[in-house]
């Protein structure tokens, strides 16, 4: 699909948007029931997804435009950048999302903290699982059609 294409940007883009914020709220619900916080309401958990999107947003743009400017203009390969992007994303993602959480949910940071550890492991988990899940269909589509 062409990047420039209309059906990509109004229909696309903001479905798989919506279905990921949906996700991400459900998997906000499992990771505080994992650590043992209030039971979380559907409105307060999405109104806590868009505000961690918000909150972490500027920090993930800065890491992907340094990481590019390290790779173009000091060479760096690749992998070197997105060990960088790990290495530091996920730490700070972290602890900005502990930030975001352990007020409203009346916790202390530390907890605030693992809540949001919980929620990026279960999204990893989950996104591995569709992820095989759309190979073996586009697999058994190849089979089929060849």
């Amino acid at each position: 699909m062409d990047l420039s294409s209309p059906l990509l940007w109004l229909l696309a883009l903001p479905l798989g948007l919506l279905i990921a914020v949906a996700a991400g709220t459900f998997i906000l619900q499992a990771a505080c029931a994992l650590c043992n916080i209030e039971d979380l309401r559907f409105f307060k958990a999405l109104g806590l997804v868009v505000l961690l999107i918000v909150a972490n947003a500027p920090v993930g743009l800065v890491l992907f435009f340094v990481g590019q400017g390290a790779a173009s203009g000091l060479g760096w390969g690749k992998e070197s950048v997105l060990a960088i992007w790990l290495g530091l994303g996920y730490p700070l993602h972290w602890l900005i999302s502990g930030l975001v959480l352990f007020w409203p949910l009346h916790v202390s940071y530390l907890k605030g903290v693992l809540v949001s550890i919980m929620h990026n492991i279960i999204s990893l988990v989950a996104a591995g699982v569709v992820g095989g899940l759309i190979m073996v269909v586009l697999a058994a589509v190849q089979l089929v059609g060849s």
